[in-house]
C-alpha cells in the first residue's frame, strides 16, 4: 500500500473532514491532502488569487509626484543664471475616481478568490471519480479472476468427463474456448487498471505506477438531496456563480470610474525661487492648474461604452454559467438517481439469481440433464450482474461528488483559505 506522511498545519486538515461526506474510507485523506499541496492547477489558481490581490495596492494609487528644477539666464551662456526655480506638483483625481477603480480591483480579486475555491473543489472531485474509478477497475479485475479461475475448473472436469466417456469433444472444445478467452479479458482489465492507476495518480502530480489502495471505499450513507433543493443551492453557493457575481460588480465598478474620468483632474503645485549667489529662499509660488477633458470627449465616451460592454457581457456569461449548471445538476442527480435504484436491483435480486442459476446449471450439467452451453451462458450472465453492480456504484459515488461540487456547502477546507474572510460574501 502507498503511504505518505506528512506534517499538515491545522487549515489543510479541515480539508480532510469534507472526504467522509463523499465516500472516501479512511485510508484516503492522505491522498486528499497530498493533492491540495502537489496539484499545480490548484496552486496556480492560487497564485492568480494571490496576485490579483496585489493589484489592489496599485489600483488607488495617485500618480507619482513631479520634482523639477528652471534655471532662469538673461542670455544663452549656459554658465550664468539668474535664479532657480524649484518645483514639485501633483495631479489629483476627480471625486470617486480612484474609490471606483480600488472597488473594481477588490472585486476582481474576489472573483480569482472564488476561481480558486472551484479549483480546489473540481480538483476533490476529480480526485474521488479516479479513485472511484481505480476501485471499479479493481473488483473488475478480481471478479473476472474468479471467473476465470472457474471457467478453468470448469475445462478441467469437462476434460475428465471427456476421458472417461461422459461428455462430447464439442463440450471440451466449448470449454477451452470460454477459458481462453476469459484469460485474455483479464489481460485486458488488468491494463485498464494501470490505466485508471495513472489517471488518479495524475492528480497528485505523482508517478503514474505510484501504488494506492482503494479497496475500503464505502458510497455515502445520507440519502440524497431533491433536486429542487439542489438547484436552489447552486444557484446561492456555486463558486463558478460567485465569481461571475463578482465579476459583473467589478464591471460596474470600471464602468463608474470610466464615467469620472469626465471630470476635471486638478494639479496643485508649489515652487521656490533661489536667486543666483543667495542661499535663502527668495520666493514661493503656488498653483493649481486643471485638465479640459470636455474637449477631446470623443476618447471618455469610447472607454465608457468599453466598460458598459464588458458589464453586459459579463452579465451573460453569468446566466450561460447558470444554465449550464442546472442542466449539469439536473443530469447528475437523475444519473445519482437511476444508479442507486439499478444497485439496489442488482445486489438484492439479479446477482443473488445469477449466482443460483450458475449452480443449477453445474448441478444439472453434473446429472447430465443440462448442456455445458446453459452452463457457460448462466457464468457469462453472473460475470455481467457483477459487472454492472460495480459500476453501478462507482457511477453512484461519482455522481454524488459532481453534486456536492456543483451545489454542495462551502465546507471546512474553503473556510481554511482564507477566500471567505477576504471577501464580504455578497
Amino acid at each position: 500500500m502507498y503511504t505518505h506522511r506528512v506534517s499538515r498545519a491545522t487549515a489543510l486538515a479541515l480539508a480532510l473532514s469534507w472526504v467522509s461526506s463523499i465516500g472516501f474510507a479512511d485510508s484516503l485523506p492522505s491522498l486528499l491532502d497530498e493533492a491540495m499541496h502537489a496539484n499545480p492547477r490548484l496552486q496556480a489558481a492560487e497564485r492568480q488569487w494571490h496576485a490579483a490581490q496585489q493589484r489592489i495596492r496599485s489600483a488607488g494609487g495617485l500618480e507619482d509626484p513631479m520634482i523639477g528644477a528652471t534655471f532662469e539666464r538673461a542670455d544663452t551662456r549656459m554658465s550664468d543664471y539668474m535664479d532657480i526655480e524649484y518645483m514639485v506638483s501633483q495631479r489629483l483625481p476627480a471625486w470617486g475616481q480612484r474609490s471606483a477603480r480600488l472597488k473594481a480591483a477588490q472585486l476582481d480579486a474576489e472573483a480569482a478568490a472564488y476561481r480558486y475555491l472551484e479549483a480546489g473543489r473540481e480538483l476533490r472531485t476529480a480526485l474521488t471519480e479516479a479513485a472511484w474509478n481505480l476501485w471499479l477497475a479493481d473488483q473488475r479485475v478480481a471478479t473476472l479472476r474468479e471467473m476465470a479461475q472457474l471457467s478453468a475448473d470448469l475445462a478441467d472436469s469437462v476434460r475428465a468427463r471427456y476421458e472417461s466417456g461422459q461428455a462430447m469433444s464439442a463440450d471440451l472444445t466449448r470449454s477451452q474456448i470460454e477459458r481462453a478467452k476469459q484469460s485474455n479479458e483479464v489481460a485486458t482489465l488488468e491494463r485498464e487498471q494501470s490505466v485508471a492507476l495513472a489517471t488518479l495518480n495524475a492528480q497528485l502530480n505523482a508517478s503514474p505506477d505510484a501504488q494506492r489502495e482503494v479497496s475500503d471505499l464505502a458510497l455515502p450513507t445520507e440519502p440524497l438531496t431533491d433536486l429542487a433543493q439542489l438547484l436552489a443551492n447552486a444557484r446561492e453557493q456555486n463558486c463558478r456563480l460567485l465569481a461571475r457575481d463578482r465579476e459583473i460588480q467589478a464591471r460596474a465598478a470600471a464602468t463608474r470610474a470610466a464615467r469620472r474620468d469626465r471630470a476635471p483632474m486638478i494639479e496643485l503645485s508649489v515652487a521656490a525661487r533661489q536667486l543666483e549667489g543667495r542661499s535663502e529662499i527668495e520666493a514661493i509660488d503656488t498653483g493649481i492648474a486643471m485638465n479640459l477633458p470636455w474637449i477631446w470627449g470623443g476618447k471618455y465616451k469610447g472607454s465608457i461604452a468599453s466598460a458598459e460592454a464588458e458589464r453586459q457581457w459579463a452579465e451573460a456569461e453569468r446566466q450561460e454559467e447558470l444554465r449550464a449548471i442546472e442542466q449539469e445538476v439536473t443530469e447528475w442527480h437523475a444519473q445519482a438517481e437511476n444508479a442507486s435504484r439499478t444497485a439496489a436491483l442488482l445486489r438484492e435480486t439479479v446477482v443473488p439469481l445469477a449466482r443460483q442459476a450458475v449452480e443449477q446449471t453445474q448441478a444439472a450439467y453434473t446429472a447430465g440433464t443440462g448442456s455445458l452451453l446453459d452452463r457457460i451462458e448462466a457464468q457469462r450472465t453472473l460475470l455481467e450482474s457483477e459487472f454492472d453492480l460495480h459500476t453501478a456504484i462507482a457511477t453512484q459515488a461519482r455522481a454524488r461528488a459532481r453534486l456536492d461540487q456543483l451545489a454542495g456547502p462551502l465546507r471546512d477546507w474553503e473556510q481554511s483559505t482564507g477566500v471567505l474572510t477576504s471577501t464580504d460574501n455578497r
